[in-house]
């Protein structure tokens, strides 16, 4: 089998594990992806997130750490 295809593969495969992931976590809402809890606390974000105009939060229900990326208006989270 030649090499460029077993990279493609490869790629495709990575890919789509990647756009799974996301599918699953990014939401559009303040609330826990997981359980659903409205009241979620907030925690420090690393120094990478700090980058991006994100913040961290912390579901005491299910104990699910998530970040709300975005503009202040509009955000979006990232569930980790």
């Amino acid at each position: 089998m030649p090499l460029h295809l077993i990279l493609l593969a490869v790629g495709s495969v990575v890919m789509a594990s990647l756009l799974l992931y996301l599918f699953r976590t990014i939401r559009f809402k303040k609330s826990c992806p997981t359980c659903g809890n409205p009241y979620p606390d907030r925690i420090a974000r690393p120094k990478l997130m700090k980058l991006v105009p994100s913040k961290a939060y912390h579901c005491a229900a299910c104990g699910k750490k998530y970040y709300q990326v975005g503009l202040i208006a509009k955000r979006t989270s990232l569930s980790i």
